[in-house]
């Protein structure tokens, strides 16, 4: 949790870094541009017990895996302009649909 979080405060550094993760694939839509986004993600604590999420979003030039299962993926960190903003994502290099490890659900310790 300390690394994606320190992956987004100081993306810049990150830029062109290998990442590994694993977690729930997860689809959804955008709102505001009906962009479909798809995501690595676990769930994680926030202000108010476990409402934040863990992870990245992401794009691949090929066929997006299956959403709801679990994988592990390797991406490299790019930046991606966002309304008037930077917004990280994982770029896809490498995906593996494994068994669920660890937990969906993290804890602060």
């Amino acid at each position: 949790m300390a690394l994606v979080n320190d992956i987004y405060v100081n993306k810049d550094e990150y830029i062109g870094k290998k990442v590994r993760i694993s977690g729930q694939n997860v689809r959804f839509e955008d709102k505001d541009t009906g962009e479909v986004i798809y995501a690595i993600l676990r769930e994680g604590p926030g202000c108010c017990y476990n409402d934040s999420v863990i992870g990245f979003e992401y794009i691949t030039d090929g066929k997006y895996p299956e959403k709801d299962k679990w994988y592990e993926m390797i991406g490299e960190v790019i930046v991606d302009k966002y309304k008037s903003g930077k917004v990280v994502k994982l770029k896809l290099i490498e995906i593996k649909e494994v068994e669920p490890k660890g937990k969906l659900i993290h804890f602060q310790n």
